[in-house]
């Protein structure tokens, strides 16, 4: 399924960034050049994420090495305090962010922001230990 700035491959709903150097990118780019035709964007649909976890907001802006950057306008702002105890950032305190970001940039941010906190929580737990966790009191 094909958005603006990125394309969901619906067989594991992997979200695709444009992104030349990404591997899934290329081998989307490779299909089409096949003549492949992707389903066109629901009308409907609402793919951007308008929010990211603080963590993973915070590990995108890492592999971006853009977290020291942030972190300094986050100081500047006194908005520290804040920044550490929320659980989750809206989009519109990113684009206040001096980054040098272009929108679409921003975009793959956020949708990264997404990956690595998910990412994040599956690894955080052992599996072992999150089912002893919700298992019921003997």
């Amino acid at each position: 399924m094909a958005f603006e700035g990125f394309v969901q491959r619906m067989a594991d709903v992997t979200t695709i960034p444009n992104d030349p150097a990404n591997a899934d990118w290329i081998k989307y780019q490779e299909w089409l050049a096949a003549g492949g035709v992707p389903d066109p964007c629901p009308a409907s649909a609402s793919p951007l994420p308008d929010t990211a976890s603080t963590l993973g907001l915070k590990r995108a802006l890492e592999e971006l090495d853009l977290w020291q950057t942030a972190k300094d306008q986050i100081i500047a702002a006194g908005e520290e305090d804040e920044w550490y105890m929320a659980l989750e950032v809206k989009r519109e305190a990113v684009d206040r962010y001096d980054l040098g970001l272009t929108p679409e940039e921003i975009d793959n941010l956020m949708i990264r922001s997404w990956q690595l906190a998910a990412k994040a929580a599956t690894q955080t737990i052992p599996p072992d230990l999150a089912a002893r966790a919700i298992a019921p009191r003997k």
